[in-house]
């Protein structure tokens, strides 16, 4: 992902840190250090998380948001594992990396996955820096999918001001040949 305030969506540097963006906007740290704002509405997902704002007068490196997972299978995909994609946890003084971005392709997408995430980061320690805003999800498929963009989870992260939801993850399934 991106680091330490960089990317259309990342948090502003102060004292306490704002969020990264990617789906959802990031949240605010204290003393209204602004958070990033989303900018992963239009579809497919080809973008990561932007970093969090810097903290402690810039002493303190901003965290990095999610990066990018994307598989693009001909065939079939069967997923029964994790993918991760989450931006890093703040701290007391920088605020979470917003979350990453995970986009499926197949002609089949399958399987029982165990955990698929693209969360924004939780600023840690006393809560003063901003949360990461959630990442950016999508599946399109040809033939048939047991997976979908509710599957995974995209959820922002919390802070003095939490980072926000993006909108709902996308999903389309194309018209075969």
């Amino acid at each position: 992902g991106l680091v330490d305030g960089f990317g259309p969506g990342g948090g502003t540097g102060g004292t306490y840190g704002g969020g990264g963006a990617h789906g959802g906007d990031g949240g605010a740290g204290s003393g209204n250090f602004a958070g990033g704002t989303a900018y992963c509405s239009a579809q497919p997902v080809y973008s990561m998380g932007s970093g969090s704002g810097e903290g402690n007068g810039g002493s303190v490196a901003g965290a990095d948001g999610g990066g990018l997972v994307f598989l693009n299978i001909t065939n079939i995909l069967t997923i029964n594992g994790t993918i991760t994609s989450d931006g890093a946890a703040g701290n007391t003084y920088q605020g979470g990396g917003g979350g990453g971005g995970i986009y499926l392709v197949a002609d089949t997408l399958s399987g029982s996955p165990t955990s698929l995430t693209a969360t924004g980061g939780s600023s840690n320690g006393f809560n003063l820096s901003g949360g990461g805003g959630g990442g950016c999800a999508g599946v399109t498929w040809t033939t048939a999918s047991s997976i979908d963009a509710t599957d995974i989870n995209v959820n922002a992260g919390s802070g003095w001001a939490g980072g926000t939801l993006p909108e709902v993850g996308f999903e389309e399934a194309a018209q075969g040949n």
